[in-house]
């Protein structure tokens, strides 16, 4: 229904809007399933309306899904070399590590146990 009605709005938001007032849904709902049905009958490319896990399936996060848990060394080591381009928060955010963690690691003294 709201995929019909399209040409009878101004914006494509307009017409979920509308669309979800008549069904007592919000409109972000309403896009999400047009999204998936797009994409389920190939009317709507993949990487367009796809999770960022379906994007993403050889890219950025590739470092965090070779095995199942990486230790906070080098996940900060990680950062520390991109760090200058993105920032450390979006790289976290990416990566679903804290940034409170990266800094508490950053900031922690060596282990004894490390130096010798």
């Amino acid at each position: 229904m709201a995929i019909e009605k399209r040409s009878d709005y101004p914006s494509e938001w307009a017409t979920f809007a509308a669309v979800a007032k008549l069904f007592g849904m919000s409109p972000e709902t309403l896009r999400t399933w047009v999204r998936r049905d797009q994409i389920d009958t190939g009317t709507r490319a993949r990487g367009e309306g796809s999770t960022p896990r379906e994007r993403d399936s050889e890219g950025r996060l590739k470092f965090l899904r070779d095995r199942p848990r990486r230790s906070n060394e080098e996940v900060v080591r990680y950062i520390d070399a991109r760090r200058d381009r993105w920032g450390v928060e979006p790289i976290c955010r990416a990566l679903q590590f804290a940034p409170a963690t990266y800094y508490a690691q950053k900031t922690r003294p060596e282990s004894a146990q490390t130096t010798i």
